[in-house]
């Protein structure tokens, strides 16, 4: 796994409040695929993300990057893991009656 598809991952985790599946659906993914995620930034961070003071300061961490930390800048491959259905549409500006 890349780092900037951990990072999207872990902002949106930290975004939901550690709420797996909430943030799992805002990423397109399956919460098992996100868990497993959220294990890898574990080991490579070495951190305890059960610990709100390390979720805060990854959260500040997250926000000061800012950078590529939205779920739709999120790498997509093939696969059911990965699938997501249609983006909305905007709506039309109205025409002048």
């Amino acid at each position: 796994m890349d780092a900037p598809s951990l990072r999207i991952a872990l902002h949106v985790w930290l975004q939901h409040l550690g709420h797996t599946a909430p943030a799992a659906d805002a990423l397109g993914l399956h919460r098992t695929t996100l868990n497993r995620w959220l294990e890898e930034i574990t080991e490579r961070l070495a951190a305890d993300l059960t610990s709100p003071a390390t979720r805060a300061e990854l959260h500040l961490a997250c926000v000061t990057l800012g950078e590529h930390t939205e779920p739709n800048t999120l790498p997509r491959r093939g696969g059911r893991t990965f699938q997501r259905g249609p983006l909305p549409q905007e709506a039309p500006p109205l025409a002048d009656q």
